[in-house]
């Protein structure tokens, strides 16, 4: 086989020490296959047989690795071991000859070391920082944060230094800024972030300055909130209504904020200690609400974290109680109910409502009450569940901010919820049938207001076809007998619908 110029720049990349192990061993242990360093949530290694099975400790990875909701780290497993890659949520990479083969999602590659990336060998042979990103056939780019990496593409070596990016699929480099660090402890969130609820020793620096940390405070850029011994601190947004707690002895600080008003968007920095971290709900995510988090997966969304300042990340699962000396936003805390520290979530609703309805859960016993436009809204306790709604005269339509809290033996929390009131009926215009042969092709345009999806429903006899429209639509059907009856609907997510009859 003929060996191209780019691999022979490689090999003499290799002979110079960066082994292709994909983690910078020495030849000596070569043939060792990498180990991970941590695993954080759930992630399943690929044993002989091609059985996948569920990771626990720092596991050999012979074959391969994947990862659902959490992150892992794996680097060499003896000599010399200067490189490792860390795996994002919802990423999957293989192993061959003992070389980390990045198949599916976001890496990041600390030098030195050496990994394949979708056919093209990534090397960086000096300390430095990279991430490889490989979502579908998408997104396929390296981008390197510091230092430099060499890359094989097509028979020539590309060079990507600081500050730029390589598109695997084209070739190209291009500026690279750093605008989602999904693997370091940054939360962004949209809105103001707010104190909303404190324990013990809670202050807010700026400077030379130092002050107690009050409940409904808001949380400046250039601001730092730290907590002392036994103490702990929930700081939310008031827009995206994803909050996190912040434990003992840690330090959260506001490092940006871009924008105003409902849309504004801050950035905050975890920089020491942990903190627990509560993400919207899905259908929260996909109305544009959303708390970007060290863990970046659709799975994700509507879970807890425990994130720690340096990155690492670990996935609360069930009634998983947290370390000792650490509380949850969930936590049961001591089984006397008086230990049980306070707990508020609003839980967000699935899309539009045409009439204000939530669900809150706090403790059994505590004092829950919800205002929204300045009225008070009526709740129902279930245990603890508490229903939001009832308000007469209705909202009309637009969009509200729902403001919920909770009190108890002296505690206090308060969490935000952003909700869209819609009655309006989408637009069923120009539908037509056209039969030609045994088909019927259906055709007309559906338009909302609003941004949510719409649901077409075509109705022929007794069978039911639907499809998630958006404009203008086209629609083949079996033709069915004359004079078969044939309505055409099409709905909003709020439950809001028009429909056409035709003959």
């Amino acid at each position: 086989m003929r060996r191209t110029a780019a691999w022979t720049g490689l090999c003499a990349l290799f002979a110079q020490g960066v082994l292709t192990v994909g983690l910078a061993q020495t030849a000596s242990v070569a043939g060792a296959p990498p180990r991970g360093q941590y695993l954080s949530g759930r992630a399943e290694v690929l044993g002989p047989g091609n059985v996948w099975r569920a990771a626990s400790g720092p596991p050999a990875v012979p074959l391969g690795l994947r990862v659902g909701t959490g992150r892992a780290r794996i680097t060499g497993s003896g000599g010399q071991v200067t490189g490792s890659v860390l795996l994002a949520s919802a990423s999957r990479l293989g192993v061959t000859r003992q070389e980390a083969n990045l198949q599916e999602g976001n890496f990041v590659l600390d030098g030195p070391v050496a990994v394949h990336a979708r056919g093209s060998h990534v090397v960086m042979d000096r300390p430095g920082r990279a991430r490889v990103d490989l979502r579908g056939g998408i997104t396929r780019r390296v981008a390197v944060i510091s230092g430099s990496a060499r890359v094989a593409l097509a028979g020539r070596v590309v060079t990507v230094s600081a500050g730029q990016q390589l598109n695997l699929a084209s070739g190209a480099i291009t500026p690279f800024r750093e605008d989602d660090p999904w693997y370091a402890a940054q939360f962004t969130g949209t809105g103001d972030a707010t104190v909303q609820a404190t324990r013990g020793t809670v202050r807010v620096v700026r400077g030379a300055e130092s002050r107690s940390a009050g409940r409904g405070e808001t949380l400046d850029p250039g601001e730092r909130l730290a907590t002392g011994e036994g103490s702990w601190a929930e700081v939310g947004f008031t827009a995206s209504g994803g909050y996190l707690r912040l434990q003992s002895h840690s330090e959260l600080s506001a490092i940006g904020a871009e924008g105003s008003g409902p849309g504004r968007e801050v950035t905050l920095q975890l920089t020491r200690g942990s903190a627990w971290n509560v993400v919207p709900g899905a259908q929260s995510v996909a109305r544009g609400s959303q708390l970007r988090t060290p863990v970046v997966s659709t799975a994700a969304r509507g879970a807890e974290f425990r994130v720690d300042a340096g990155g690492r990340v670990r996935v609360r699962e069930g009634d998983e109680a947290p370390p000792a000396g650490a509380t949850g936003p969930n936590s049961v805390g001591s089984p006397a109910s008086a230990a049980r520290a306070l707990t508020l979530q609003v839980d967000p609703p699935p899309g539009p409502l045409r009439e204000l309805t939530l669900t809150a859960r706090s403790l059994p016993d505590a004092q829950v009450t919800a205002t929204v436009s300045g009225r008070r809204v009526a709740l129902t306790r279930q245990g603890d569940r508490f229903r939001l709604g009832g308000l007469t005269p209705p909202l009309p339509e637009g969009t509200y901010t729902v403001r919920v809290s909770a009190e108890r033996g002296g505690e206090a929390a308060t969490r935000w919820q952003t909700v869209v009131i819609d009655r309006t009926a989408p637009s069923l215009t120009g539908v037509r049938a056209e039969r030609v042969g045994r088909s019927l092709t259906l055709t007309g345009t559906a338009r909302d207001a609003g941004t949510g999806r719409l649901t077409l429903t075509a109705r022929v006899g007794g069978t039911t076809f639907t499809r998630q429209v958006s404009g203008d639509f086209r629609l083949l059907l079996p033709a069915p007998a004359p004079g078969t009856p044939l309505r055409v609907s099409v709905r909003d997510e709020a439950g809001n619908e028009s429909y056409a009859d035709l003959s």
